[in-house]
């Protein structure tokens, strides 16, 4: 567990937007955004930025950070950009260290990255999902992150973070975000009871990531059953970060997860692949919230 949230303090990048409570404020936050026109782009930067940790090199934090008021969220570093500079640092540049970003879109202020790391210091090879909140200059200004270890293939035969790698249908982002906001708000957040899963899902093609579940809505449908028949809670109280570009809708949800008696906060990062009005694919990092305790810094998960 140690290990787990060093490395999440270790890596520095990630996104927001706000809370979706109304389907007025849903059609605004689903809108899609002038993304700032920076060279390089802010999808290379967050690349360059990640794949820096592989090697120690401080060049692109000190280039892509802004040096003052640099909002962290990554609940291991303090505020600021020498955090980040120095577990750059601590952590690149042993052997065997790598950092491979799987896909990275941006919309607006927010650029997304979901990719593993292999930190041997640590002993540890883990999946990230990362967000930046850029501002008019594509400098990074704020992070999220959530990390899980490498876990292997689900019953299915499908990794993490395999699949596809470039969001399409770009100008169907607002619908697709509204599509994948409202199953996050009705069936995981609301509970699903009386919902049909079709009217979100493709019934014939459901390809899923999650290491603990199958393809199709009866993977789905098995896993949330064997939690509950093992007296274990996976629950969502709401949405709080979404990003979305054409087929690819990341959405970020609070929640409880672990044992039903004692469970635990938990972070649910998420990222939806929409194809033909349906969810076709889904990828995810779940994580422990730390206690406050043991916060570096005041701004909380999200």
């Amino acid at each position: 567990m140690n290990h787990i949230l060093r490395l999440s303090f270790a890596l520095t990048l990630f996104f927001a937007v706000g809370f979706v409570s109304a389907q007025e404020d849903v059609m605004d936050f689903c809108t899609p955004e002038a993304t700032p026109v920076v060279v390089p782009s802010v999808e290379a930067r967050t690349v360059m930025f990640l794949s820096s940790i592989a090697h120690g090199d401080p060049t692109p934090a000190l280039n892509f950070i802004v040096a003052e008021g640099y909002i962290q969220h990554n609940l291991g570093l303090p505020d600021g950009r020498e955090s980040s500079i120095g577990m750059v640092a601590t952590m690149g540049g042993e052997p065997g260290t790598s950092a491979n970003v799987h896909r990275v879109f941006a919309n607006g202020k927010f650029v997304v990255a979901h990719s593993t790391f292999n930190v041997p210091i640590m002993g540890l090879e883990a999946t990230v999902f990362d967000v930046y909140r850029v501002d008019e200059n594509g400098m990074f200004v704020e992070h999220w992150d959530n990390v899980q270890p490498v876990m292997e293939p689900n019953l299915s035969g499908r990794t993490a973070v395999d699949g596809p790698v470039i969001a399409t249908d770009l100008d169907k982002t607002q619908e697709n975000c509204e599509l994948v906001v409202d199953f996050v708000n009705t069936v995981m957040v609301g509970g699903a009871e009386g919902v049909d899963l079709t009217d979100y899902i493709n019934p014939e093609m459901y390809i899923q990531h999650n290491p603990t579940m199958a393809d199709g809505i009866d993977g789905f449908t098995d896993a949330l059953a064997a939690l509950e028949e093992a007296n274990q809670v996976m629950s969502y109280n709401q949405i709080e970060l979404v990003v979305a570009q054409g087929s690819f809708v990341f959405i970020a949800s609070e929640g409880l997860s672990g044992d039903a008696d004692n469970p635990t906060p938990t972070a649910f990062f998420e990222l939806f692949r929409v194809e033909d009005g349906l969810i076709v694919e889904h990828w995810d990092v779940v994580s422990p919230i730390p206690p406050q305790e043991e916060w570096q810094n005041d701004n909380g998960k999200f």
